[in-house]
Protein backbone atom coordinates (compact mmCIF):
# COMPACT_ATOMS: atom_id res chain seq x y z
CA UNK A 1 0.00 0.00 0.00
CA UNK A 2 1.02 3.59 -0.60
CA UNK A 3 -0.63 6.06 1.46
CA UNK A 4 -0.88 9.44 0.27
CA UNK A 5 -2.58 12.91 1.78
CA UNK A 6 -6.21 14.04 1.01
CA UNK A 7 -7.13 15.57 -2.49
CA UNK A 8 -3.67 14.38 -3.77
CA UNK A 9 -4.99 10.95 -5.99
CA UNK A 10 -6.34 11.20 -9.35
CA UNK A 11 -7.37 8.89 -12.01
CA UNK A 12 -7.77 8.85 -15.51
CA UNK A 13 -8.82 5.73 -17.88
CA UNK A 14 -7.80 5.51 -21.45
CA UNK A 15 -9.20 3.06 -24.32
CA UNK A 16 -7.02 0.98 -26.15
CA UNK A 17 -5.31 3.42 -28.23
CA UNK A 18 -4.08 5.36 -25.07
CA UNK A 19 -5.85 8.11 -25.33
CA UNK A 20 -8.03 9.72 -22.27
CA UNK A 21 -11.45 8.79 -22.00
CA UNK A 22 -12.91 11.49 -19.92
CA UNK A 23 -11.90 13.69 -17.51
CA UNK A 24 -9.54 12.78 -14.46
CA UNK A 25 -10.84 12.20 -11.16
CA UNK A 26 -9.81 12.71 -8.09
CA UNK A 27 -10.20 9.29 -5.46
CA UNK A 28 -9.68 8.03 -2.09
CA UNK A 29 -8.50 4.87 -3.68
CA UNK A 30 -6.97 3.15 -6.97
CA UNK A 31 -5.09 0.00 -7.39
CA UNK A 32 -2.17 -0.63 -9.82
CA UNK A 33 -1.90 -4.46 -11.61
CA UNK A 34 2.11 -4.87 -11.70
CA UNK A 35 2.07 -9.07 -11.36
CA UNK A 36 5.63 -9.07 -10.11
CA UNK A 37 6.78 -12.34 -8.60
CA UNK A 38 10.09 -12.05 -6.33
CA UNK A 39 12.23 -14.36 -4.64
CA UNK A 40 12.39 -14.27 -1.04
CA UNK A 41 13.09 -17.92 0.19
CA UNK A 42 9.27 -19.22 -1.43
CA UNK A 43 8.16 -17.33 -4.70
CA UNK A 44 5.96 -14.24 -3.56
CA UNK A 45 3.50 -12.83 -6.48
CA UNK A 46 2.65 -9.04 -5.86
CA UNK A 47 -0.41 -8.92 -7.50
CA UNK A 48 -0.71 -5.27 -7.19
CA UNK A 49 -0.57 -2.06 -5.57
CA UNK A 50 -3.26 -0.34 -3.37
CA UNK A 51 -3.05 3.51 -3.69
CA UNK A 52 -4.59 5.22 -0.52
CA UNK A 53 -5.54 8.87 0.65
CA UNK A 54 -5.46 9.08 4.24
CA UNK A 55 -9.39 9.42 4.04
CA UNK A 56 -9.48 5.83 1.73
CA UNK A 57 -6.88 4.56 4.57
CA UNK A 58 -9.28 4.88 7.05
CA UNK A 59 -12.34 3.71 5.11
CA UNK A 60 -10.27 0.89 4.00
CA UNK A 61 -9.34 -0.26 7.84
CA UNK A 62 -13.53 0.41 9.00
CA UNK A 63 -14.52 -1.88 6.35
CA UNK A 64 -12.40 -4.68 7.31
CA UNK A 65 -13.48 -3.68 10.82
CA UNK A 66 -16.97 -4.04 10.20
CA UNK A 67 -16.84 -6.95 7.30
CA UNK A 68 -16.19 -11.00 8.39
CA UNK A 69 -12.96 -10.37 6.65
CA UNK A 70 -13.58 -11.34 3.17
CA UNK A 71 -12.06 -7.89 1.90
CA UNK A 72 -8.70 -9.01 3.65
CA UNK A 73 -8.48 -12.43 2.47
CA UNK A 74 -9.38 -11.16 -1.28
CA UNK A 75 -6.30 -8.61 -0.67
CA UNK A 76 -3.84 -10.69 1.12
CA UNK A 77 -4.21 -14.40 0.11
CA UNK A 78 -3.21 -16.40 -3.07
CA UNK A 79 -4.15 -19.97 -3.65
CA UNK A 80 -1.84 -22.48 -5.61
CA UNK A 81 -4.12 -22.03 -8.45
CA UNK A 82 -3.51 -18.61 -8.57
CA UNK A 83 -0.10 -18.58 -9.16
CA UNK A 84 1.75 -18.23 -12.16
CA UNK A 85 5.05 -19.34 -12.15
CA UNK A 86 5.27 -17.63 -15.69
CA UNK A 87 5.46 -14.50 -14.37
Amino acid sequence: MVVVPDGSLWTVNYNDKGDFVGDPQQVNHCEFHVAHKIDIGLPYLITHIHFLTLAGLKLMLSEFANADFFKWDKIFSITASEFNPAL
